[in-house]
């Protein structure tokens, strides 16, 4: 969150405040002088003079209210914001030592695998194969790491920087679907896709592909073979297009859900690890989901398998 939330937040407080405390002497004004206006038309005298001591009184005070509001607004901004800075402490600490844990392991396995590959100058040409391609397998790991790693910080730090431009979903939708039919028919894996012929989106091409491309990605990996996804659109509600993404695999259990979006979060920490993952790929679908003025959530779905509810703006 930007560091200046907390005075957008006391700014918008008094603005409010400021804007009924203002309609309140406007309206006592309308009704003076309207009081003033008809008895002056009735040639009486509706003690004027007390009437106008008292609405500028009423002006007096409100301009003393405003100035107090504005500075309790601005106290409560640097409050929210100091709040918000030791939140944000927090969890960056907790995100370096899980990203410290995270790129440990395999550069840890790299070491290990040329180190014995140095000492042993007689080992065998098919060990040392061996060994070498568990190291490449291992640094392709650290490439996806450090890239995913890069992509939430840039969601983090500078969405300002990210190019936003207006395009349709339905041709980068099937060229992931292109991408992944291998690993799909590896897996014996069944796809359904129901979306309509054009879905405009004014949004980051780059993130708009990584919604789509990981959660594929997580059912290639996690749902099991044979396994049968849906992607649906299910058209626009309140200027967004709303989407479901789900498939019949094995699921996780409910204790999993509320934490699946969460960094370096891993359902089986083994198994993830063993086909490469790096715990970011939910994260940064949930990051991107709200980059683009959505929302996203997670259940079980009644064929078994997981449900994703989430929703895109629309291009205008």
């Amino acid at each position: 969150m930007p560091a200046n939330h907390g005075h957008r937040m006391g700014f918008s407080f008094f603005i409010s405040m400021a804007a009924l405390l203002w309609v309140f002497v406007g309206c006592s004004i309308y009704y003076h002088y309207h009081v003033a206006t008809n008895y002056a038309e009735r040639g009486q005298d509706a003690g004027h003079g007390s009437d106008m001591g008292f609405l500028w009184i009423s002006v007096y005070i409100a301009l003393i209210l405003t100035l107090v509001l504005f500075r309790q607004a601005r106290i409560w901004g640097r409050m929210i914001n100091r709040l918000q800075e030791k939140e944000n402490s927090k969890l960056k600490r907790q995100l370096s030592v899980n990203m410290s844990h995270e790129l440990k392991t395999p550069v840890a396995s790299i070491q290990g695998y040329i180190e014995t590959i140095l000492q042993n100058p007689e080992m065998d040409e098919a060990q040392r194969t061996q060994f070498l391609s568990r190291c490449h397998i291992q640094t392709q790991r650290l490439t996806s790491l450090l890239r995913d790693i890069n992509t939430l910080n840039r969601m983090d730090e500078a969405p300002e920087q990210l190019e936003i431009t207006n395009l349709d979903l339905n041709p980068l939708i099937s060229g992931i679907m292109s991408d992944v039919q291998l690993a799909l028919s590896q897996r014996r894996m069944d796809i359904k896709v129901e979306i309509p012929e054009e879905i405009p989106i004014m949004g980051n091409e780059g993130l708009l592909y990584s919604i789509f491309r990981n959660l594929l990605d997580n059912s290639i990996a996690y749902a099991g073979d044979g396994t049968t996804i849906r992607l649906a659109c299910t058209g626009t509600r309140n200027g967004l297009w709303h989407f479901q993404y789900s498939d019949n695999g094995v699921g996780i259990s409910d204790e999993h859900l509320p934490n699946i979006f969460n960094r370096f979060y891993r359902v089986d920490k083994g198994r993830s690890r063993r086909i490469g993952g790096t715990g970011l790929g939910l994260a940064i679908v949930k990051n991107a989901v709200l980059f683009h003025g959505g929302q996203i959530s997670a259940h079980q779905s009644p064929v078994g398998g997981l449900c994703f509810d989430f929703s895109l703006r629309a291009s205008q």
